[in-house]
């Protein structure tokens, strides 16, 4: 990859990443407000978003789990391909 299309990704990620902070931040301050339309203190709204940020991340983390077995179950049939491979004839 060319030194221009690297910085181009890393920019890309960067934006990306910026975009997403914004994002969660914009979510919070949607948030607060409605609980203070709502009488609901902003403690109890962090606590919530923290809250659902948890089971975001438990989901992810099972979702990577998942893909992690999968593709620990096709290294072991290719390793026993490769070592039924090696294996001298009688």
């Amino acid at each position: 990859m060319s030194e221009r299309k690297q910085i181009s990704s890393v920019s890309l990620r960067a934006q990306s990443e910026a975009d997403s902070i914004t994002q969660a931040a914009d979510d919070i301050a949607m948030m607060i407000q409605q609980a203070r339309e709502e009488g609901t203190s902003k403690s109890q709204v962090l606590i919530q978003r923290a809250q659902w940020e948890a089971a975001q991340l438990r989901a992810e983390g099972v979702r990577t789990k998942e893909k992690l077995n999968k593709e620990i179950e096709v290294l072991k049939a290719q390793l026993a391909a490769a070592k039924s491979a090696q294996l001298p004839a009688k």
